[in-house]
């Protein structure tokens, strides 16, 4: 896992959580591009386009390649890609009825024209690498872990080399090509009182330019699936100490809790994974809807919902305060089946409710209690049942004559006092 030239105090310390291996074929050329071969290139673009971690693919695209079409997909992450491989060939040959083959890259002229498209330039395996140097006489052991630490907070190394011609020099390679690029944007910096130098090759290193032209740094381009569109993800030019710079990712990198589709305050068990759901992995199908506009009433949120989910709920639960007849933003509803809550979560979650003029962004998670059944054994005994009609939870009928109609909700099973919901 460890190059030959890392120290043992690097090999058996803590950095060791920093560094992994990947599992691929002898001779690939480059582990973030795969091709795939297949008669339905539109099906499997389709497939993509509605995958849960498609935020950790920077592109895909059909490429004519030997006189035959290929759809060409690229990580931002080489680790990645092993377990997205298996859950596309799932989805695909569920979708399909076929069976999907990932190709790898191990010819050059191939690997040539893919990266002379522009949407796969910055995969580069050359993009991932950073070189790294000291001016002064240091303890070469001691730096070295020091470094292997240092650059480790900038993202997962694949490996961590000294440059044999060259003293106090490095070259270290990032699993994630933004892993690289936010490296990059510290080209100065100290590492126990040791300034260190940080270029994207070995050519600039030994310039050690005083001011670098930030102009001529590449950025990475992500593209839009949606719009063809590219946005530029800027670089910063900072000379900073480690604690500065700390603090700038910290809150360069912070997002309000309202603009996330998983949120820091839902549990990991809780969170909606589309892709866990279309392969059969996650049963449930209740989910809590939040940042709910404090003024819409149930029938606005039944209209809302029916935009994309009309007849295939079971069980809608707006809460109501009593006192200023107000919701208090969040929903729960119960679909029929697992698979219907997906283009409910596709169009609707980590998107501004537009409907009704507001700026909160609809957030979703898996409800505690699940299911119609259950949801009828908590409510029929609650307090709400006795309150203003339009405050109760409702129950609905998916099939049959009286699809979309109300359904009367059942009775309580205990006498006296009614429960707290």
């Amino acid at each position: 896992m460890f190059p030959g030239n890392c120290s043992s105090s690097l090999r058996d310390s803590a950095y060791q959580k920093t560094f992994i291996a990947l599992p691929f074929p002898t001779g690939v050329l480059n582990s973030r591009i795969v091709l795939f071969r297949c008669r339905r290139l539109a099906v499997l673009s389709a497939v993509l386009r509605d995958f849960q971690d498609l935020c950790d693919i920077l592109a895909y695209k059909p490429l004519a390649l030997q006189n035959e079409t290929v759809l060409a997909v690229g990580w931002f992450e080489a680790q990645k890609v092993p377990e997205h491989l298996r859950q596309l060939q799932q989805l695909f040959g569920n979708a399909a009825a076929e069976t999907l083959e990932p190709c790898f890259i191990t010819d050059p002229t191939t690997l040539a024209t893919v990266i002379s498209n522009h949407e796969f330039k910055y995969l580069e395996d050359s993009y991932a690498t950073v070189y790294v140097s000291c001016d002064q006489e240091v303890d070469v052991i001691r730096f070295r872990d020091q470094l292997a630490g240092y650059l480790g907070k900038f993202g997962a190394i694949i490996s961590f080399e000294t440059v044999a011609h060259l003293k106090n020099t490095f070259k270290c390679t990032f699993d994630d090509i933004r892993a690289s690029f936010k490296a990059r944007a510290v080209p100065q910096s100290y590492i126990s009182n040791t300034l260190i130098h940080m270029r994207p090759s070995l050519q600039e290193l030994c310039e050690k330019p005083a001011i670098r032209d930030t102009k001529s740094q590449p950025n990475l381009q992500v593209i839009n699936w949606m719009t063809g569109d590219i946005k530029r993800m800027e670089s910063e030019h900072t000379e900073q100490s480690n604690d500065e710079w700390r603090k700038s990712q910290h809150l360069k990198t912070r997002r309000p809790l309202s603009g996330s589709l998983r949120t820091n305050y839902v549990p990991h068990e809780n969170q909606i994974d589309i892709t866990r759901i279309r392969l059969g992995q996650d049963p449930r199908r209740t989910i809590m809807i939040r940042n709910v506009p404090n003024k819409v009433n149930h029938n606005e949120l039944k209209e809302f919902i029916d935009l994309t989910s009309k007849d295939l709920y079971d069980f809608l639960y707006l809460r109501i305060d009593f006192e200023n007849h107000c919701n208090v933003g969040y929903a729960f509803i119960s679909f029929v089946e697992p698979r219907h809550i997906i283009r409910f979560y596709i169009e609707r979650a980590g998107k501004k409710w537009n409907k009704f003029n507001s700026e909160k962004v609809c957030e979703m998670s898996y409800a505690k209690v699940q299911g119609k059944a259950k949801l009828i054994d908590k409510f029929r005994n609650s307090k709400i049942m006795g309150e203003n009609p339009g405050y109760r939870p409702r129950l609905y009928h998916t099939d049959g004559p009286l699809k979309g109609a109300e359904i009367r909700f059942p009775p309580p099973t205990k006498r006296g006092a009614l429960l707290d919901d």
